[in-house]
């Protein structure tokens, strides 16, 4: 296994996310993306198919702990499933390596609350990168803009474990 160069950044400092945010300059997407947007980008992107109730009673996915938390909290909740072929695959990869095997990728869109997320902490990572940043919160510096910081940095630093 391939280790990530060494940068020489100390999440201990006081100057840790301003590293982060030299480090990461031009990667940084400002201007938030709807979640349709977002949506629209990890079907090029991934490939993700819309899973039908009959889908997921099909595959057994709405008996999944998680998901089954999801549909209680959101009304007009929506599930996408994550192609585990392709550009995703290292999605899967990381999550049996972490989590569980044969478990589908999951992406949870509720459009009334405007939520995203993902039952894949790696996946969560590179939405919340793709739905981007306001310019007033990297300007003042946010918690906000601290936490895409972070997602940046945890998304490449694990990527770069993996190789």
């Amino acid at each position: 296994m391939c280790k990530m160069e060494v940068i020489d950044i100390d999440e201990s400092k006081p100057d840790f996310f301003d590293k982060l945010r030299n480090l990461y300059k031009h990667k940084i997407i400002i201007g938030r993306k709807t979640a349709e947007d977002v949506l629209d980008y990890m079907k090029k992107k991934y490939g993700i198919n819309y899973l039908t109730k009959n889908d997921l009673i099909e595959k057994k996915i709405e008996l999944y702990h998680d998901v089954k938390q999801m549909i209680c909290r959101y009304d007009d909740l929506l599930i996408y499933e994550l192609n585990p072929e392709g550009e995703s695959k290292k999605f899967y990869e990381y999550h049996e390596d972490n989590y569980a095997k044969g478990y589908p990728i999951l992406i949870f869109y509720s459009k009334e609350k405007g939520f995203l997320d993902s039952n894949c902490v790696l996946l969560q990572c590179e939405i919340k990168i793709v739905e981007g940043i306001d310019k007033n919160d990297v300007s003042s510096h946010s918690a906000k803009f601290k936490d895409y910081l972070n997602n940046l940095y945890l998304l490449e630093w694990t990527m770069k474990n993996r190789e």
